[in-house]
């Protein structure tokens, strides 16, 4: 268990983040340090195989593996979608999903310049959304404004 923790905290989180306080929500008490929180929920969601169990790791690990989008496919959901409306998040360090992925991604969609939105974050790891929440949560506010003006616009 200590060897599949440590392996999947050093895929999805930096090294900063885990050795920081725990910084997040909590009912009782903080842990010592985000690596603590995470262990600790891994450990929990491991004693309940209703949330963990082979059938779901093993579609999850397909999904992943064998999903692919051709640039002729990206090109079509930027024109159903809108450009606009899109944001590309990552990170430059992501270990589970590398960045030349980010960028084949935005580049497919048709760029910046085409109108999608670029968010990556430089050292950052797979969980942004965790240990980046107060910027990623105002990139959400800013993209979900953004909808709401398009779609009075349409």
């Amino acid at each position: 268990m200590d060897d599949q923790l440590a392996h999947v905290k050093h895929n999805i989180y930096t090294e900063a983040f885990l050795d920081a306080p725990d910084c997040l929500e909590y009912k009782v008490e903080p842990f010592p340090t985000n690596g603590d929180r995470f262990a600790a929920q891994e450990v929990a969601k491991r004693q309940m195989p209703q949330y963990f169990n082979r059938t779901g790791f093993m579609a999850q690990a397909i999904a992943a593996g064998w999903h692919h989008k051709t640039d002729v496919q990206l090109k079509e959901i930027g024109d159903k979608v809108g450009r606009e409306r899109i944001l590309v998040l990552h990170g430059t360090k992501d270990r589970m999903i590398t960045f030349p992925h980010a960028e084949m991604l935005l580049n497919g969609l048709g760029g910046e310049e085409g109108g999608v939105r670029k968010a990556f974050f430089d050292g950052q790891g797979h969980v942004v959304p965790i240990e980046l929440r107060q910027d990623f949560n105002k990139l959400i506010e800013e993209m979900v404004e953004k909808g709401q003006t398009l779609s009075t616009k349409a």
